[in-house]
């Protein structure tokens, strides 16, 4: 309710990202302490706004709720974080070895080949890198390619870059956005929220 009146007021299409969604909704609003939540969402608002951001984001939250929600689930989220910070080093790792061949990195990984849950990691790894680099396709490209020299192998991840964004251009065309997100691991849909947001415009 009190993102549309913000939304309304400064005529403008802001969304909150589903990490913003899940903070606060496990935040005790002092017993739904109303005034508090508006506070909230108007100053988190505010913030992306500043920023030029469709997307309002964890960092734009106030810091005593963001470290409310950790404290209460320390142990979990920390645990939860090394397992996909991990899970991701892991994929890279493999992918470069293989040289960006998704069928032997699914085979080494452990996985059905021809499941495309490779795919869908290396998707989400683009769009992170992407919003990491400011959108910068080659600072992207160097995030993902490591170490790797090999011409050959740096056009493969670069195609890989520009088949994944001109999905995106055309889902967003379609308005068929909310497609991308089927597969894709829950910790990359803030990051494609973001570029959704940014063919939208």
């Amino acid at each position: 309710f009190f993102l549309e009146q913000k939304n309304s007021n400064s005529n403008k299409k802001l969304k909150f990202s589903s990490k913003v969604i899940s903070t606060l909704s496990r935040y005790d609003f002092d017993r739904f302490n109303v005034g508090e939540l508006k506070g909230t969402v108007y100053q988190a608002y505010d913030n992306a706004l500043f920023e030029g951001l469709s997307i309002v984001q964890l960092k734009h939250l106030n810091e005593r709720i963001l470290c409310a929600v950790d404290s209460a689930s320390e142990g979990k989220d920390e645990n939860s974080l090394d397992s996909e910070a991990s899970r991701e080093n892991e994929v890279l790792k493999i992918l470069r070895i293989t040289g960006f061949n998704m069928s032997k990195s699914e085979e080494k990984l452990g996985y059905a080949v021809g499941s495309k849950t490779i795919t869908h990691h290396l998707r989400g790894i683009i769009y992170k890198s992407l919003y990491e680099a400011n959108w910068d396709v080659k600072a992207a490209e160097n995030k993902i390619a490591g170490p790797i020299k090999s011409e050959d192998i740096r056009k493969r991840i670069r195609g890989k870059i520009e088949l994944f964004l001109s999905s995106v251009n055309k889902h967003c065309k379609k308005d068929a956005a909310k497609q991308l997100f089927i597969k894709l691991p829950q910790k990359y849909h803030t990051y494609l929220e973001e570029l959704v947001s940014r063919f939208n415009k």
